[in-house]
């Protein structure tokens, strides 16, 4: 792994590895929804589209990286958002070009701003009203487990104040944020000696500019907060529990603990609450974090979610479930059985993931940029595998101590 920092700020992570011909590459920047201006939610997201947009005779983002037998995508998260490449590896230098000329200066004008507002307001009615349980749990859940804007807001946006969002405003954003001390390039795969030297060649040249930090700490809950958010089209209530924990930096251990925690009570067949609630449920899940693991710097959540039959099982049957297993693995740990399965499973699950080159990327990417420790990306399966029962018994007595926050879907208004 070879890790360095330019002149201008941009911190740089090249990890290689040859078992395939293919080479990944991501941008992340150190700014995501949390950074939305407060009469603007959605800001973030609107620019993570248009920087795959240019108003000049420039080939359009997609069909080049495409036409290099490669694909690209982006997300925005809490506290960043990650642009990502996997191409042949032949073409890596060509992917870094691009990469450089949109981090040096955004490249959309007016046409480029109102068709991608079109695109991402679309894409809110889409993932928000115009689906069964549109924003469940998120982000319907977060401004009942946050009290700060930059948390408990719509990361979506909002299609009506987007529609007037202006060039100078998201031109502002890219210039508060996207700044190359705000940033970490990483590349992974089968790489060059040379590829050090291209990086400088392409990013080197990037004028530092300062940039703006966001705060995305918020105050934790004092009480138990609930709301019911009617879905009409939804065909089973639902429900969803979510708990403000510590990120990763706090405590390691205490944050995968949680992680398994949530695997010994919902994952698979053989798992405590499928089994408890048997038909009484469609689906129950729980995990660390809204969207991955590793995913926040400064407050993260636990979240479970079930979808209930609603006439003879309703929410409260639900959560007093979850209550009285967490009860009993606080009181007596898990069974030996119990606690292999979840360990296996975990393991297992994340090396699944980490072996595609742009899962990779993202998740080296990331815990550079939030951690400044890319490695622990890698050393997570061996971590799993040495949690203990007394970890997930002390796991699930700091969750009983936690006061939540409930969100329940009600498909006619109606509710148990």
């Amino acid at each position: 792994m070879i890790r360095t920092t330019l002149d201008n700020g941009l911190r740089i992570l090249i990890v290689p590895n040859q078992l395939a011909p293919v080479a990944a590459v991501a941008v992340h920047y150190g700014a995501g929804f949390s950074a939305d201006p407060e009469n603007r939610p959605g800001l973030a997201h609107l620019l993570e589209h248009l920087m795959f947009s240019s108003d000049s005779d420039a080939p359009e983002h997609f069909r080049a990286v495409e036409a290099w037998g490669g694909f690209c995508s982006a997300s925005t998260r809490q506290g960043y958002t990650d642009f990502y490449t996997v191409v042949p590896a032949w073409s890596v230098e060509s992917v870094l070009k691009i990469e450089a000329e949109r981090m040096r200066a955004p490249k959309f004008g007016e046409a480029a701003l109102h068709a991608q507002i079109g695109v991402v307001c679309d894409e809110i009615n889409r993932k928000m009203s115009g689906s069964p349980y549109g924003g469940f749990p998120w982000p319907l859940i977060s401004p009942i487990l946050y009290r700060h804007y930059p948390n408990a807001h719509n990361g979506y946006g909002e299609a009506a104040g987007l529609a007037r969002a202006t060039l100078a405003e998201v031109t502002g954003f890219f210039e508060a944020h996207y700044a190359p001390a705000n940033a970490v390039l990483t590349i992974s795969g089968d790489v060059g000696t040379d590829i050090l030297e291209q990086v400088v060649h392409h990013f080197g040249q990037i004028p530092s500019r300062p940039w703006c930090p966001t705060d995305v700490g918020d105050p934790a809950l004092d009480t138990e907060a609930h709301q019911v958010c009617v879905r009409p089209l939804a065909p089973l209530p639902a429900v969803a529990a979510a708990y403000q924990i510590p990120a990763v930096s706090h405590d390691i251990e205490a944050y995968l603990s949680l992680t398994t925690l949530a695997s010994i009570l919902t994952r698979g067949r053989e798992a405590r609450l499928p089994r408890a609630l048997s038909d009484a449920v469609e689906s129950v899940s729980a995990r660390v974090g809204f969207f991955d693991l590793l995913d926040a710097r400064d407050t993260d959540v636990w979240i479970l979610t079930a979808v209930h039959n609603g006439d003879a099982f309703g929410r409260s049957e639900v959560l007093d479930r979850l209550d009285a297993e967490l009860a009993d693995l606080a009181a007596n740990g898990p069974r030996f059985d119990e606690l292999a399965r979840a360990r296996a499973g975990q393991r297992t699950g994340y090396y699944r993931g980490i072996d595609q080159p742009s899962v990779r990327v993202r998740a080296l990417g990331r815990a550079e940029l939030l951690f400044g420790n890319a490695e622990l990306a890698l050393t997570l399966p061996d971590r799993f595998g040495r949690i203990s029962a007394g970890d997930i018994a002390a796991a699930a007595d700091w969750l009983t101590t936690r006061p939540r926050a409930v969100l329940s879907i009600a498909p006619e208004g109606k509710l148990r």
